[in-house]
């Protein structure tokens, strides 16, 4: 079973100049381009943060979701299509293709249970396997853009964004130890998160496509309630 989320390591490499570069003197003017790109970034993180307003007001969220991991390396993909619930810091995620996977996070801790291949052990156990330490930090930063915009925004860097019409796409450096790149694209004409993107330290880009986003939806509380079976092959981590 692949983990659907991975834990990440910073991977940064820095270079030693032979010559140092001349210090600009005090009081010198700033470069206009980079001037123009911060003033620009400011006006698109505003558009963002007006967006992620909408999610944080929302007592539920729901959606549908497609997750495409690409193994950079090997050139290998795979697409899974599933749901995401969110509410008050607690999600359930559920992906189907060959095999059937959930998520569930509540209480800081992580349950994922895995479904036997319906093509090959249609009646074999199900695999949940607990997880209490080591959690992957881009669940808490998943949790902070559906709730709270400056809390995610703490964690990263903003590089780089461009606005085409309605499409807001922001690059962003985190400053966390657990991805080495995000990308945030947004619709800001409907208000929406459209996908968000990273990669992770062994070279595989998750991308992560929302639809269907219904935020009237009420969810009751046993959405989020992991219900375990006799048959279970439970693990702890």
């Amino acid at each position: 079973m692949k983990m659907i989320l991975a834990l990440f390591v910073l991977f940064t490499t820095f270079l030693s100049p032979v010559f140092a570069a001349p210090a600009k003197a005090k009081g010198a003017k700033p470069d206009a381009e980079k001037v123009k790109l911060t003033e620009k970034n400011k006006e698109h993180k505003k558009l963002a943060i007006e967006t992620l307003q909408k999610y944080s007001s929302a007592k539920f969220i729901s959606a549908d979701l497609e997750k495409l991991d690409n193994k950079l390396t090997l050139g290998t993909k795979t697409t899974n299509k599933g749901t995401i619930n969110y509410s008050s810091g607690k999600i359930y995620l559920k992906l189907e293709s060959d095999k059937k996977t959930e998520l569930f996070f509540t209480n800081n801790k992580i349950i994922l249970v895995d479904y036997p291949d319906q093509d090959f052990d249609k009646n074999g156990p199900r695999k949940v396997t607990t997880i209490t330490k080591d959690k992957p930090a881009f669940l808490q930063s998943l949790i902070n853009l559906f709730s709270n915009s400056s809390k995610f925004f703490s964690d990263f860097k903003l590089k780089d964004s461009s606005l085409n019409g309605s499409q807001l796409v922001l690059t962003l450096e985190p400053n966390i130890k657990s991805l080495k790149n995000f990308i945030l694209s947004i619709n800001t004409k409907d208000k929406i998160i459209e996908s968000i993107q990273f990669t992770d330290d062994v070279d595989t880009q998750t991308t992560i496509t929302f639809k269907n986003l219904d935020l009237k939806k009420k969810l009751p509380e046993s959405t989020f309630k992991f219900k375990s079976l006799k048959t279970d092959q439970e693990m702890h981590q």
